[in-house]
């Protein structure tokens, strides 16, 4: 492939010495070019980030099944309270301030 990059063997004599159709040839060519280009393609620096081990991912799905379960019982004691506070009539000295009509 690099010989008829540089143009001193013609793609048909590759493609036949290969045994297989130009076309193939050229595409074949161009996954190499292209796979070139990546990787002369400048990097981050540094070590490329660390994928969390299975253990570490089933931690923090777990912390954060704990965290909704935890925000889900405050708001079901949340909703408690105000069950407790309209039967006990006190739902308006808590709720949100009317605006005084004038």
């Amino acid at each position: 492939m690099l010989e008829t990059i540089s143009g001193a063997t013609s793609v048909e004599a590759a493609a036949d010495q290969l045994g297989i159709s130009t076309q193939r040839f050229h595409d074949l060519r161009d996954e190499l070019i292209q796979g070139a280009i990546a990787a002369a393609e400048p990097k981050p620096l540094g070590r490329p980030a660390k994928e969390p081990s299975i253990d570490d991912q089933i931690r923090a799905a777990l912390a954060e099944k704990d965290r909704i379960i935890n925000e889900l019982r405050v708001r079901v004691e949340l909703a408690k309270l105000r069950e407790e506070l309209e039967a006990a009539g006190m739902t308006n000295r808590f709720g949100p301030r009317q605006k005084k009509r004038r």
